[in-house]
Protein backbone atom coordinates (compact mmCIF):
# COMPACT_ATOMS: atom_id res chain seq x y z
CA UNK A 1 0.00 0.00 0.00
CA UNK A 2 1.34 3.75 -0.93
CA UNK A 3 1.02 6.12 1.98
CA UNK A 4 -0.72 8.97 1.35
CA UNK A 5 0.73 12.66 1.41
CA UNK A 6 -1.63 14.28 3.50
CA UNK A 7 -0.06 17.88 2.19
CA UNK A 8 -0.72 17.21 -0.77
CA UNK A 9 -4.51 16.51 -0.45
CA UNK A 10 -4.77 19.95 0.78
CA UNK A 11 -6.08 22.99 -1.60
CA UNK A 12 -2.91 25.39 -0.20
CA UNK A 13 -0.30 22.65 -1.05
CA UNK A 14 -1.54 22.51 -4.95
CA UNK A 15 -2.32 26.46 -5.20
CA UNK A 16 -0.03 28.13 -2.23
CA UNK A 17 -0.38 31.40 -1.54
CA UNK A 18 2.43 33.92 -1.84
CA UNK A 19 3.34 34.09 1.72
CA UNK A 20 2.57 31.55 3.69
CA UNK A 21 4.39 29.33 5.63
CA UNK A 22 5.23 25.50 5.97
CA UNK A 23 4.00 25.02 1.89
CA UNK A 24 5.80 22.12 0.01
CA UNK A 25 4.78 23.74 -3.38
CA UNK A 26 5.79 27.49 -3.15
CA UNK A 27 6.69 28.30 -6.75
CA UNK A 28 7.00 32.07 -7.23
CA UNK A 29 8.33 32.84 -11.11
CA UNK A 30 11.38 35.24 -11.05
CA UNK A 31 10.22 38.12 -12.90
CA UNK A 32 11.66 40.14 -15.82
CA UNK A 33 11.12 43.20 -16.98
CA UNK A 34 12.42 44.81 -19.97
CA UNK A 35 12.36 48.54 -20.19
CA UNK A 36 13.32 51.82 -21.94
CA UNK A 37 15.35 54.17 -19.67
CA UNK A 38 15.63 57.21 -22.59
CA UNK A 39 18.92 56.12 -23.04
CA UNK A 40 19.45 52.47 -22.71
CA UNK A 41 17.20 49.33 -22.23
CA UNK A 42 17.00 47.92 -18.61
CA UNK A 43 16.89 44.59 -18.06
CA UNK A 44 15.36 44.16 -14.08
CA UNK A 45 15.07 40.67 -12.40
CA UNK A 46 12.82 41.53 -9.48
CA UNK A 47 12.77 45.11 -10.20
CA UNK A 48 16.03 45.18 -9.69
CA UNK A 49 18.62 46.26 -12.62
CA UNK A 50 20.73 43.40 -13.43
CA UNK A 51 22.07 44.65 -17.41
CA UNK A 52 21.88 47.41 -20.11
CA UNK A 53 21.78 47.24 -23.49
CA UNK A 54 21.60 49.63 -26.70
CA UNK A 55 19.36 47.49 -28.53
CA UNK A 56 15.84 45.86 -27.42
CA UNK A 57 16.64 42.90 -29.17
CA UNK A 58 19.71 42.29 -27.16
CA UNK A 59 17.60 43.16 -23.93
CA UNK A 60 15.23 40.48 -25.07
CA UNK A 61 17.67 37.82 -26.19
CA UNK A 62 19.77 38.16 -22.35
CA UNK A 63 16.07 37.71 -20.73
CA UNK A 64 15.81 34.41 -23.17
CA UNK A 65 19.06 33.19 -21.95
CA UNK A 66 18.65 34.27 -18.19
CA UNK A 67 14.78 32.58 -18.15
CA UNK A 68 16.72 28.85 -20.07
CA UNK A 69 18.71 28.84 -16.80
CA UNK A 70 15.73 29.29 -14.65
CA UNK A 71 13.37 27.06 -16.60
CA UNK A 72 16.34 24.42 -16.47
CA UNK A 73 16.67 24.10 -12.68
CA UNK A 74 13.02 23.54 -12.92
CA UNK A 75 11.51 26.92 -11.72
CA UNK A 76 9.22 29.58 -13.18
CA UNK A 77 10.06 32.67 -14.52
CA UNK A 78 8.02 35.13 -16.29
CA UNK A 79 9.21 38.71 -18.09
CA UNK A 80 7.15 41.52 -19.82
CA UNK A 81 8.23 43.91 -21.85
CA UNK A 82 7.32 47.94 -20.69
CA UNK A 83 5.75 50.14 -22.95
CA UNK A 84 7.73 53.07 -23.43
CA UNK A 85 5.47 56.40 -23.66
CA UNK A 86 5.75 58.68 -26.36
Amino acid sequence: MIPTRKLTESWDSVWPTLGETGLINAHVPTCFEVRFDGKMWQVLKDRQPVEHHLERRDAVHGVRRAMQRIFASGKPAQWRLIAVSA
